[in-house]
């Protein structure tokens, strides 16, 4: 997928979504190899997920991409 580029942003922003955690981190470990901003705001929510894994990947693409989060006051 990750070397498909653009036409797979769909399926990643999908995958960010699934039941499953491994489908989700492994949809937000590929998004960091996509330069399209199409999924920033799927994998902002993914900082919210219920698995540690999956924020952890989600806030290190983030952090590669360069998009910061603003402070919660």
């Amino acid at each position: 997928m990750e070397k498909m580029g653009n036409p797979t942003v769909e399926y990643l922003v999908l995958a960010l979504r699934d039941k499953d955690k491994l489908v989700r981190y492994a949809a937000a470990d590929a998004r960091g190899n996509i330069s399209n901003l199409r999924c920033v705001v799927p994998l902002i929510n993914s900082l919210r997920d219920n698995d540690k894994d999956v924020r952890l990947v989600s806030a290190e693409v983030l952090g590669k991409l360069g998009i910061r989060r603003p402070a919660v006051h």
